[in-house]
């Protein structure tokens, strides 16, 4: 039964441990995408601020509403990133827990 509770646990912490590399690394993509956004945003303000004052107007809104949406973003990227790393730490837990039981010498 120790053995058994020692294979869980060691497929359980790796696939967690597999888990929170695919997260971390889907988060990278995503503030790839948030820098390429608020550039294409600095870009797009920086032109419509050279126009007419009507256009202003409306080019405000929108880049509000962009500014907004990565902000968002930003706290998504954020709390996936921590939720990635605590995932991570309690799969290396669980591995360790996982060895310690397959290692441990049977007692009477």
């Amino acid at each position: 039964m120790r053995k058994f509770l020692g294979i869980i646990c060691c497929l359980t912490g790796a696939l967690l441990v597999f888990g929170a590399i695919y997260i971390q690394n889907e988060v990278r993509k995503g503030k790839a995408q948030i820098a390429q956004a608020e550039t294409a945003k600095d870009t797009a303000q920086s032109i419509l601020s050279k126009q007419k004052k009507a256009v202003q107007k409306y080019s405000r809104k929108a880049t509000d509403y962009v500014e907004k949406k990565i902000t968002e973003g930003k706290k998504e990227a954020t709390f996936y990133a921590y939720a990635s790393y605590a995932i991570s730490a309690l799969g290396i837990l669980l591995l360790l827990i996982g060895i310690y039981h397959l290692m441990r010498k049977k007692t009477a």
